[in-house]
């Protein structure tokens, strides 16, 4: 992508329904998830190409499996619409996306959401908790239907050894913007229905707490507001040093501020409840470039606001860009210039691309995206052919989880030097 914006759709707050989206006659909002992928394909044909759609959250509305498997459908027909590859869709949990059944079923949850959110040493309590090999699955058990659907699918997995996830894009100048998807749901569940609700939420500073890379610059994807966490003070300190840009949901109405050097954007949702009083479908595409060399360099950052016309009933530009549908913002960023890369052997694209990675080229995030996308949409029993035709499978690997497998699946390829072949045989099962 040298030498081209890294364009980028957000989206936020879609909130599926179970039996209604995309099912009921009644489903009011299919023409405006309609409108947004026909305007999307006319921003394509203006900014292309768009290199993926990235979604802070609420994807479900009640943390549903059947809610999840909707949102995938409509998020590969958006995909498609746009020329990206299916697989390259990037997601964080929200509220809604938490299945509170769980809470119901197991009165431990709630009990340890009020343990933690009491504690005086939040950041022991919460790793103590994920590591313990008991209350860690209970902590993070509402978030099944996500995991199995959205997590493993988009690698964009959400569980206790780690509750957030990265992935590398390449810049134009051959650094890298590091997506850093935040899990702030952890604890939300039926408190978050007291009058009290605010600051309820929490995030921890090992969700936070990224260190500085030469190279390498943050965008992170979070669905609430630093305003909605017990530690947002320190969460919003560590998002200002590491992370140049910030995509949050939630609240239905769109912000977007710079802080200092950072920006700092609220989205509107896509799919506001009718009954609220300010009803207003929105989303938002992002064009990422780097300008200057050296220690000249600025994060330049294109947004294009894109709001629902009640007159037209369909999506135009935000009326407060003046004149332009689009709004600039530069960002400093340090002084970086790029390495010599190493010559490559002959070797196949797949195995080049992983060599590669090793170096800290982020062409391995697509690599891996469309991989681990193409094998979770298998059926189950061609999975299994595949995973035991080149040995991928360990001791242990029965007592663990879907979910966590397949990543593991693919880091033991690469391991073994035969990306290449599982490649060609997920491809061939497709056909």
């Amino acid at each position: 992508m040298a030498g081209e914006k890294l364009t980028l759709i957000h989206l936020s707050d879609i909130h599926f329904i179970r039996g209604f989206s995309g099912e009921s006659k009644f489903d009011l909002d299919a023409p405006v998830r309609d409108a947004l992928i026909e305007d999307a394909v006319h921003l394509k044909d203006r900014l292309k190409p768009i290199g993926g759609v990235l979604v802070t959250g609420d994807i479900a509305f009640a943390g549903k499996t059947s809610e999840f498997e909707t949102a995938k459908t409509w998020l590969s027909r958006l995909s498609g619409a746009l020329d990206c590859d299916p697989g390259y869709v990037w997601c964080v949990p929200g509220n809604h996306d938490v299945d509170r059944s769980f809470h119901k079923e197991f009165s431990a949850i709630p009990a340890l959401h009020e343990q933690l959110r009491k504690t005086t040493d939040l950041d022991k309590k919460l790793r103590d908790h994920c590591e313990n090999e008991n209350t860690g699955p209970m902590l993070f058990a509402p978030f099944r239907a996500y995991n199995e659907v959205i997590g493993q699918r988009f690698d964009c997995l959400t569980q206790p050894k780690q509750p957030w996830w990265t992935d590398d894009l390449p810049l134009n100048d051959g650094s890298i913007l590091r997506l850093r998807g935040l899990n702030s749901a952890l604890v939300s569940g039926v408190a978050d229905d007291e009058p009290d609700r605010k600051n309820r939420l929490l995030l921890g500073s090992a969700q936070t707490e990224y260190g500085h890379q030469r190279g390498v610059e943050y965008l992170t994807l979070c669905h609430h507001p630093i305003d909605w966490l017990q530690d947002g003070d320190n969460a919003e300190k560590a998002l200002l040093a590491y992370s140049r840009i910030q995509l949050f949901g939630h609240k239905h109405v769109q912000s977007v501020v710079q802080k200092d050097n950072s920006l700092w954007l609220t989205a509107g949702a896509v799919h506001p409840l009718r009954e609220e009083k300010q009803w207003e479908p929105r989303y938002n595409c992002l064009s990422i470039w780097v300008e200057g060399t050296d220690a000249n360099r600025k994060l330049c950052v294109e947004l294009y606001a894109r709001v629902w016309s009640h007159s037209e009933r369909l999506f135009t530009r935000e009326q407060s860009s003046a004149d332009s549908d689009h709004r600039l913002y530069k960002l400093t960023l340090r002084a970086w210039k790029p390495e010599m890369p190493r010559p490559l052997q002959s070797e196949s694209d797949a195995t080049k691309q992983v060599r590669a990675a090793e170096s800290g080229d982020s062409r391995l995030s697509f690599h891996r995206k469309k991989l681990l996308y193409r094998f979770v949409e298998l059926p189950h029993h061609k999975r299994l052919a595949i995973i035991e035709k080149f040995g991928l499978k360990e001791a242990g690997d029965d007592t663990r989880p879907d979910v966590e497998l397949f990543a593991a699946f693919f880091d033991r390829a690469h391991k073994k030097g035969i990306i290449d072949q599982v490649w060609e045989a997920i491809e061939a099962e497709k056909g």
